[in-house]
């Protein structure tokens, strides 16, 4: 890449990558046995917009800090349940009925249904990363 021209490149670049791309994926299947239950269905997810990611940030950030303004200490399952249940509305573009973040009292069909979009989600930003020369990976 010449200097003077690289962000135009790099643009392109960033440009081929998100042609074709669907903001929405395909059909994502779960099947999670609890206990006596089995919660099976399919969904679509969407990435949320910039303004969403931040509202989701801000979401996370409060309901993970306490009366005083200080950061709860919570495990990483506590963490991930939040994270899970702020991010899940803005990016569930399709859902069986069953799944109500209200109702749905199993936390590990939320986790799973969670993971399975931040599965998704990564496999998009990984095709995104600058490679050392400051292209974009294919």
């Amino acid at each position: 890449m010449s200097g003077e021209n690289a962000p135009a490149e790099v643009l392109q670049v960033t440009l081929e990558l998100l042609k074709g791309r669907s903001n929405v994926s395909e059909q994502i299947t779960v099947d999670r046995q609890v206990g006596n239950l089995r919660f099976q269905g399919t969904f679509k997810f969407r990435r949320p917009e910039p303004i969403q990611e931040i509202e989701i940030e801000v979401g996370i950030a409060r309901l993970l800090t306490g009366t005083d303004g200080r950061p709860l200490a919570v495990t990483n399952a506590v963490r991930m349940y939040v994270e899970a249940v702020t991010t899940l509305p803005y990016v569930l573009a399709e859902h069986p009925d069953w799944f109500d973040l209200n109702l749905l009292r199993e936390p590990e069909v939320i986790n799973d249904v969670y993971g399975k979009f931040l599965d998704w989600d990564n496999s998009f930003r990984s095709q995104m990363q600058p490679t050392p020369q400051g292209g974009a990976k294919e």
